[in-house]
Order: structure tokens, then sequence, then C-alpha cells
């Protein structure tokens, strides 16, 4: 039918719910038509009687409860864990419903949507599967259309490595962050537009873990690398990437530390710190925190450099703005 392909494939190009309703409304028979029209009304009762609904309005009623997952942050803390659970329940759900209906892509989508809300409920090993489930089948699809679907795959990888990084599983983090870079290089080359944020994000990452592992010089050409592109992205959109910068910076300046290198330290250190207070002009609560994490390391710095009264002056600013987030 018409309007179920109108939802299916709204729904994998991330249309605004909205519009969904509004363009499958159109062309529905009119029972299903009024049903969408009074939709967001009737999410709690499609819910419990899935089956009694058609399927490409269950798809919708479900996709709207996985997506809340998301964004489950913007929920009380009372209120995060039951969201997520929902959301898991109804992502599975709704990967069911779009395998039943032949859309390969949305079974991939809710996949991994599920596997996000577990991971955030740190149910790392169910995760795991279904990101696992998720990349083959993004995989596959790659290989018939690579430009639509290999930054899924790209995506997906990077999402298994941020997995790995928390379960402390390296070795996996690192095989995994690089495959990402290698596909988000591929797809940067015929649309650096789009897809350089990704690449220096995933260089980030890779940095991460090489500095954690004492892959010292490969997590300095990582982090180096990342700053370029982060420093030429904030020329274009400073609002958008300045934030960026910093925190490579930042990364950078704890990898000199690790090294001992405490005059490149502190010049990371201070440019970052410099960054995040012009931040805070315009968001002092979003940037309070690296502030306070900044200058707790530039105290380290002074410190095992022996210059104690900036050390202890710097310490005294960190202490004073965790008094304040607290």
């Amino acid at each position: 039918m018409k309007w179920e392909k109108i939802i299916s494939s709204a729904l994998e190009n991330n249309e605004d719910l909205d519009l969904i309703i509004e363009k499958a409304a159109e062309v529905a028979p009119e029972e299903v038509a009024l049903l969408l029209r009074d939709f967001k009304e009737k999410i709690p009762d499609i819910a419990t009687k899935l089956d009694t609904y058609p399927k490409a309005v269950s798809l919708l009623c479900l996709h709207y409860l996985a997506i809340t997952g998301e964004l489950f942050d913007e929920f009380p803390l009372d209120q995060q864990r039951d969201i997520l659970k929902t959301s898991v329940n109804a992502s599975l759900k709704a990967s069911s419903i779009s395998s039943y209906l032949g859309e390969k892509a949305l079974e991939a989508r809710y996949l991994g949507i599920a596997a996000a809300s577990l991971y955030k409920l740190r149910k790392f090993v169910e995760a795991e599967e279904l990101y696992a489930t998720a990349l083959k089948k993004y995989r596959a699809l790659a290989r018939q259309n690579p430009k639509t679907y290999a930054p899924d795959v790209a995506r997906t990888l990077n999402n298994f490595g941020i997995l790995y990084w928390n379960i402390q599983e390296f070795h996996k983090a690192e095989k995994a962050f690089r495959e990402a870079l290698k596909e988000y290089e591929s797809l940067a080359e015929k649309d650096s537009n789009i897809y350089t944020p990704d690449l220096a994000m995933t260089l980030n990452n890779l940095g991460n873990i090489y500095d954690y592992t004492q892959k010292f010089h490969q997590a300095e050409e990582a982090y180096t690398e990342a700053l370029e592109i982060y420093r030429n992205l904030a020329k274009e959109n400073p609002r958008a990437y300045t934030s960026h910068v910093a925190m490579t910076l930042n990364n950078i300046g704890n990898l000199h530390k690790n090294l001992q290198k405490f005059h490149q330290a502190e010049e990371a250190y201070t440019e970052a710190l410099e960054i995040y207070r012009n931040l805070a002009e315009e968001n002092p609560e979003a940037s309070m925190p690296y502030i306070a994490a900044i200058l707790k390391n530039l105290g380290n710095i002074y410190d095992r450099t022996q210059r104690f009264s900036e050390a202890e002056k710097a310490y005294n600013e960190a202490l004073e703005k965790y008094g304040i987030l607290e």
C-alpha cells in the first residue's frame, strides 16, 4: 500500500514524525487517515494492542517509543531507566515488523537503537550481540548500495568501538575504530562537508585508545590530525566546532603530560582553557566542568615543574568551580 511505503521510507530517512503522519494520512484509507490524525493520543493504546492495528501504524508507534530512548537524558533521572527499557522492547518489536514488511534497512536501524539503549543500561553483552547483527545487515546493504549504507556501517563500527572501550577490551575497540576510520576516510573523500566531522571524531576516539594502551606516537598522530580538522571546521562554523578544538587540545595535553613533556602539555591546556573561558561567556553551565578539569590538569603541570604558587592558584580556582557545580 502506498501509505505504508510512505511511512517506511520516511522512517528510514529520519523524517519528522508529524510530517510522516501528514504525508501518510493524505493517501491512506479514511479509517487509517482518522487514526493517523489522532496518532499521538492513541500511542498508549496502540502499544498495548499492536496486532489489532495495521503493521505500518504499529511500526510508527514503536518508532516513537524507540527513539524516546535516544532522548532519555531529557527525562528526569528517576524515569530514565524505564524509558530505556521501553526503548529496547519497542525497538526489537519495530525491527521484527520491519523484517515482516521487507524493510531491511529499518530492521537494522531498530536493532542499532535497541543496542544503544542496552549499552546505556550497561547490558553490554546483549548490546554487543545486537550491534553485531545490525552491522552484518548494514554490510550486506552496503554491498548493494554503498552510497546509502556505508555511513551506517561506519556509525555502527564506531558504536562498537565505544562499547569495547567501556568494557576495557581495547584490542577490539582499536580494531572497530580503525575500521570506522577507513569507512569515514572513504566517505569524506566523496563528501567532505558531511563526513569530515565524523572522521575527526573517530580520530579522537582512536587517539584515546592509543594513549590508554601506551601507543603514544600513534596517539599523537591521531590527535594532531583530529585537531587540524576541527580547527578548519571551526573557522567555517565556530559555534559548532570550537568546543571540539578545545576538547582535542585537552586530549593532547593529557598525552604530553603522560610523556612528561610538561611544556607542550601546558601549552595545550592553556589554549584549551582560554577557549572554554570564552565559551563560558555565552554558556557558563556547559563550559564549567571543562574549565574545572583543565585547571586541575594545569595545577598538576605547575606542581610537577615546581611552580607551586601557580599550582595553588589553579587548584583553588578548580575547587571553586567544582563547588559551584556540586
